[in-house]
């Protein structure tokens, strides 16, 4: 399809491309039918994308089982050294625990929380300030909450660079507001609900990075987390109007949300994350922001102030110093586990 994993121009198209759909979503809810509600919306979407990711997450087992199969099959002959050692470890990698430990489980669902939580917030701030306003908060504030919940939850602790980049990025999100603009309609609880979307995101974020830690795949850990939110929104799908969902329009735009914007964009920007840096395609999610932005005034009419083109501008300032990397060469953490939430390679 010519977005080969042994590439790096693949890579790069498929990050990027990745991104783009991505950057697709908040317009996508302009397009629903009036009466639908953000909580609803959400819901719809993570329940068909959550169970297709689940779906993808549980034929990998499968594949990991054979693998591990393999192993044992082979450690008769590894010991004859009929088999590099090297070899059997590559083979026995692959097997994942089938029984995950009480510590791994709260990660789980705490990440399943934060996902379900992170749909409605998230389009209901797109809703309230528009696409552009709504998604480049939610986005910008995402690495100040992941550094936060770093410090708090996993006891390390953020050093300078993400304090710049956090410092461009609440500047951002404060010209974005611009309250002082009668001709802006932007209100206090769209902002709310963008920074609580950044928050919930950055948790999700966190709880993965701990899944990965502890030897899961980011492949499993994605999926077992999005099917158990898949779960979690079934009763808050049917506790709001459903209606929309059986016209036309409301199907087009669940379709869209749940196998483009969800299954069909984690599984590009796998295919980025595994040939690139993560500093690269942290960099070059900065067209998921863009898009949005490109959308939102292009498509959907939105105006901006000056402030708040300065506002991007400071966003887009802090995702790409939270994505660089030091003289040492390592990356910041927060940039790092916002990048590799969304791998969804094999």
């Amino acid at each position: 399809m010519g977005l080969q994993k042994g590439t790096e121009g693949g890579a790069v198209a498929a990050a990027v491309l990745g991104a783009v759909l991505f950057g697709t979503s908040g317009t996508s809810q302009a397009f629903a039918p009036t009466a639908t509600e953000p909580l609803s919306l959400g819901a719809a979407r993570l329940i068909i994308g959550g169970s297709l990711l689940g779906v993808l997450g549980l034929l990998r087992h499968r594949r990991s089982v054979r693998s591990a199969s393999r192993f044992a099959a082979a450690l008769p002959l590894a010991a004859a050294g009929s088999l590099e050692a090297g070899e059997v470890a590559r083979a026995g990698s692959a097997g994942e625990s089938s029984k995950p430990s009480r510590l791994v489980s709260i990660w789980i669902a705490v990440a399943a929380v934060a996902t379900t939580c992170y749909q409605a917030t998230f389009f209901a701030g797109v809703r309230a300030n528009g696409v552009a306003v709504g998604t480049v908060i939610a986005l910008g504030s995402t690495p100040l909450f992941a550094g936060l919940f770093e410090w708090a939850l996993m006891r390390k602790r953020p050093g300078l660079r993400w304090l710049v980049a956090t410092t461009l990025s609440v500047l951002g999100v404060v010209l974005l507001a611009d309250l002082t603009n009668a001709d802006i309609r932007t209100t206090p609880a769209g902002v709310a609900f963008s920074l609580a979307a950044g928050a919930s995101y950055a948790l999700y974020t966190v709880a993965i990075k701990s899944l990965l830690e502890r030897g899961w795949h980011s492949a499993s850990a994605t999926s077992a987390v999005f099917s158990v939110a898949a779960l979690l929104a079934v009763p808050i799908f049917l506790s709001t109007p459903t209606g929309w969902i059986t016209e036309p329009t409301g199907i087009g735009v669940v379709v869209w949300l749940a196998v483009v914007c969800t299954l069909g964009a984690y599984l590009l920007v796998g295919v980025g994350i595994s040939g690139l840096p993560a500093t690269t395609v942290a960099t070059l999610a900065l067209a998921e922001p863009a898009t949005a932005t490109g959308l939102g005034v292009l498509l959907l009419g939105e105006k901006l102030s000056i402030l708040q083109g300065l506002g991007i501008v400071a966003v887009a300032a802090g995702v790409l110093v939270a994505g660089s990397r030091s003289k040492s060469g390592v990356v910041m953490a927060s940039s790092d586990v916002v990048t590799e939430a969304r791998s969804l390679d094999d």
